[in-house]
């Protein structure tokens, strides 16, 4: 059984891995409510897919890539409707139908002004402690391809930090 699924249940492997999974996805998204919809939806992926979970080789990686996934086609919904929405009502020219998140802390604001790659690699990599062959897995890039994020992150959040 892959080191994974910890203990082989269903439950223990959830308890175990939601509260990183939803902080993760929350960063990565910038939106709390996106993201555990997401994680929602990948665990219950996982669920229909558990008898199967012995065979994948990750699955702890395989559940952060089906909730990126998600959130991703979440993300791209939302996109779609604000544009639709956008032509609806032509004389709104700002964007202040999203509601604003409260998330406050110096260091979340700096992880969310990344862009989404390099946000995606940070927080998998340093929040989630993947090493970067798992974060590679997870966002289906190269090694070196996460390496980059992770040192454009690492310069952009020292930037940002030692500025304030």
């Amino acid at each position: 059984m892959p080191t994974g699924l910890g203990n082989g249940s269903y439950e223990s492997f959830v308890r175990d891995h939601s509260p990183r999974l939803l902080q993760s996805l929350s960063l990565i998204v910038r939106d709390r409510e996106l993201a555990a919809d997401a994680a929602q939806d990948a665990f219950l992926q996982l669920y229909r897919h558990w008898d199967e979970m012995e065979e994948v080789r990750d699955p702890v990686a395989w559940l952060y890539r089906v909730a990126i996934n998600r959130s991703n086609d979440y993300r791209r919904r939302l996109a779609r409707s604000a544009r639709l929405l956008e032509r609806l009502i032509t004389t709104s020219t700002n964007d202040d139908w999203v509601a604003p998140d409260a998330a406050g802390t110096q260091l979340v604001a700096a992880f969310r002004a990344l862009p989404l790659g390099q946000r995606t690699a940070a927080t998998l990599y340093y929040l989630a402690d993947f090493p970067v062959a798992e974060v590679a897995r997870v966002m289906n890039v190269s090694e070196g391809t996460v390496n980059r994020h992770l040192y454009r992150a690492r310069e952009a959040l020292r930037v940002t930090l030692e500025a304030d």
